[in-house]
């Protein structure tokens, strides 16, 4: 008798249990697919469901940009992939503490951020090792030859920054601004900050020009120095080339020659010199060691 009052309950809860719903698994989802009973919901700007207590979900407004300057990192995300305007930074709290691992495509610095259509974004999105090693590259490049600039090593130049990197449609092709500093040509007690671009071309650099000394918005440019240097002894003895910095100190261009053979000196490096004050042109031969 007592084996038939325990059996009973046994069989009563098995046949319970079968009639009962089955429940998914984590809970309830809200319609875009979001476990709402975990905490989460969905993020309209990120396309994603997110835990707002972990990362932030930014409105379209603040995305808005007038300059590169004004989009930062989203300050509440660890490996941030979204860039939002400045202003709103206030708005978020920044992790307690985040995982070390670095993410190619995460946005760490401000510098990360551009403003492409007024809209504040990450440049690293879609960012992969190999672009990694390519923007190694790049960057060795374009400090080697900085290094080698005669001014760089004579004035003691120092630390190179790259501020802006362009990249055309061709391989290797490159447009590098940067900036590094000097002592003052003018005078050695101040430092210069100078300003360059440079252009490569499959990998090799093809054509620089730098500022050396604050520029001045009624500064001679470029093209007027080259209209100029085509009238003179310079396009009479040799060629321009694509290499060519401002001094504002002297308020002259230097654009290098490649110097036709019957005007070629050994140990001279000529460069067509702009006076933007008499509006001439004369070269300089800079050379060095025993002439012939």
């Amino acid at each position: 008798m007592k084996k038939e009052i325990i059996l009973i309950p046994i069989i009563a809860l098995i046949f319970i249990a079968g009639c009962a719903t089955e429940k998914p698994i984590g809970g309830d989802k809200d319609e875009y697919g979001c476990l709402v009973a975990a905490g989460y919901t969905w993020c309209e700007s990120k396309q994603k469901c997110i835990r707002t207590w972990e990362e932030g979900c930014p409105s379209e407004e603040e995305f808005t940009c007038e300059t590169d300057n004004d989009c930062i990192p989203l300050p509440s995300d660890c490996h941030p992939m979204f860039c939002i305007n400045k202003g709103y930074e206030s708005a978020y709290k920044k992790p307690d503490a985040c995982t070390e691992i670095f993410m190619l495509e995460a946005a760490y610095n401000p510098e990360d951020c551009v403003c492409i259509e007024k809209r504040c974004t990450n440049k690293n999105k879609g960012k992969t090792p190999d672009d990694v090693d390519q923007e190694t590259k790049l960057s060795g490049i374009v400090e080697d030859y900085i290094k080698n600039l005669d001014n760089y090593k004579e004035y003691n130049g120092r630390d190179i920054e790259i501020i802006k990197v362009m990249q055309a449609k061709c391989p290797g092709c490159w447009v590098v601004d940067a900036i590094f500093y000097l002592d003052s040509i003018k005078n050695l007690s101040i430092t210069d900050e100078v300003e360059i671009q440079i252009t490569l071309n499959n990998w090799e650099v093809t054509e620089t020009s730098y500022v050396e000394g604050k520029p001045e918005s009624d500064q001679m440019t470029l093209n007027e120095a080259k209209l100029i240097a085509e009238e003179s002894e310079c396009t009479e003895k040799g060629t321009l080339t694509n290499n060519s910095f401002y001094n504002n100190y002297t308020k002259t261009w230097w654009i290098d020659i490649d110097m036709k053979e019957e005007f070629k000196k050994d140990f001279c490096n000529p460069a067509c010199v702009i006076s933007e004050e008499t509006k001439t042109a004369v070269i300089n031969w800079r050379c060095t060691g025993a002439l012939p």
